[in-house]
């Protein structure tokens, strides 16, 4: 662009003496745009090679480490580079960060509706320090015109990352897949690679960490497919039990399998002091509460004492490790984490018998008020009508829920965008469950009670 007006005063030119004259007073050739930006700190380099002619600009923002913008025919596009400090964010897996941009994606939903991935998928590659990427894509519509935007997100050792293509003006078939080509292949990283197995010495440490100094040498160490295992007895048996639960659970839950997921931890002590005293240490709570539990999932790992393997206790835990580790859908509220566990643990024909016990005899909670309860577990003390613990009562009504929309004609073909769309919400936050429902069956909580 910078040599249009040379080449026009040339073409225009009578003669050599005024061709002589312009080409005396040309400049010196501006510089060409860069095609490739390297970002140190986080061993990325992101490769403009697909996308020729978009040009940097600046900005100031902590979050924000680049911006490119250009044109793919009618589209004009903005590109822009973010990181986050992955301790303090939480941030673990590239699944994580895209949680993070649903929860915070309120400028791109249309009013009354909720915004939420038309399209994503894992993908392998030399995308972090962890080994893939999550690549998803939305279309949104801003003052009538159509917009879509494309995301790559990826963890580095100390940083989760997220690259967002906003195309304002829908791009034709060919720009598009220029776009998909970049957000696959434009950002590289080339710096250390975790090791998803574990080594024996982070295994040791992690064993350490919060459990007595009595049974810090009694570890033994059994790796799987999908889980590290760590325990003072009966753990390679146990391994097996939690891999059966892991597919069970993928049956109604289903999620991408990649090379390089980190093998999730699994606690399994002698005794149920050993345990209690775990617990007691990692949640900094009492013993009393502690003793409360046959097990508990928490951050990446499942805790658990030595007992019967088919204690549907392990399902229904192994379920709350996956939602957090895999599908990486931590919200919702407790009514749906608890729901999406105790529907895998409990027989559908009981929680049937559940629910209807439960309108009988008026037990059960409104919707509305139910979705906003903090903790099914521990908001309740009391008991119910029949004599049944409180918080039982609310864990079946949780589960009758999530089992009407898994197998009602009303609910479930769209079951499992449901589980997407309502584990991706900020936890007890009605205004966008009832954006979700209505945006996926039409109805409001109102009308899903009613229904």
């Amino acid at each position: 662009m910078a040599q249009l007006p040379i080449l026009l005063l040339v073409a225009a030119g009578v003669g050599s003496g005024l061709c002589a004259q312009a080409e005396s007073a040309r400049p010196e050739p501006a510089a060409a745009t860069p095609t490739s930006y390297r970002f140190e700190p986080q061993a990325l380099t992101v490769d403009f090679g697909a996308l020729p002619g978009f040009e940097r600009h600046p900005i100031q923002h902590v979050q924000v480490k680049g911006e490119w913008r250009g044109e793919l025919g009618a589209a004009k596009v903005r590109i822009t580079l973010r990181v986050y400090p992955r301790d303090e964010f939480g941030l673990d897996e590239p699944d994580d960060v895209g949680s993070l941009i649903l929860l915070n994606a309120e400028q791109w939903a249309k009013p009354g509706t909720a915004f939420a991935f038309d399209e994503r998928h894992l993908q392998n590659g030399p995308f972090g320090w962890v080994p893939y990427a999550l690549i998803a894509s939305a279309a949104v519509d801003v003052e009538g015109e159509a917009n879509r935007l494309l995301f790559t997100t990826g963890i580095t050792e100390k940083f989760g990352y997220q690259l967002l293509t906003e195309c304002f003006g829908e791009p034709d078939d060919a720009d598009r897949k220029r776009l998909e080509q970049f957000m696959t292949a434009g950002v590289r990283y080339d710096g250390p690679l975790r090791n998803w197995q574990w080594t024996d010495e982070e295994a040791r440490a992690r064993w350490q960490e919060f459990t007595d100094e009595k049974v810090h040498d009694k570890l033994e160490i059994a790796r799987t497919k999908h889980y590290l295992i760590l325990f003072d007895a009966g753990g390679k048996l146990f391994a097996k039990k939690m891999e059966e639960c892991y597919e069970e659970i993928r049956k109604i839950y289903p999620f991408d399998e990649v090379e390089g997921r980190r093998l999730m931890p699994v606690f399994l002590f002698r005794t149920r002091e050993e345990y209690y005293e775990y617990y007691a240490r990692i949640a900094k709570v009492s013993r009393d509460q502690a003793a409360a539990s046959k097990g508990h999932a928490w951050r990446d790992y499942y805790a658990t004492y030595y007992d019967s393997p088919n204690d549907p206790v392990h399902i229904h835990e192994a379920t709350h490790q996956i939602f957090a580790n895999r599908l990486g859908l931590h919200g919702g509220g407790s009514w749906f984490q608890e729901g999406v566990a105790e529907y895998m643990s409990e027989r559908y024909s009981q929680i049937r018998s559940d629910a209807r016990n439960m309108i009988k005899s008026g037990d059960y909670v409104p919707f509305g008020k139910f979705m906003v309860v903090p903790s099914l577990l521990h908001s309740n003390t009391g008991s119910n009508r029949r004599g049944g613990s409180q918080a039982s009562n609310q864990y079946a009504q949780a589960a009758s829920i999530i089992a009407f929309l898994a197998k009602s004609k009303f609910g479930k073909d769209r079951f499992q965008e449901f589980v997407h769309a309502i584990g991706s919400v900020r936890r007890g936050d009605l205004k966008s469950i009832e954006q979700r429902l209505g945006a996926i069956y039409g109805v409001d909580i109102a009308g899903l009670e009613a229904e």
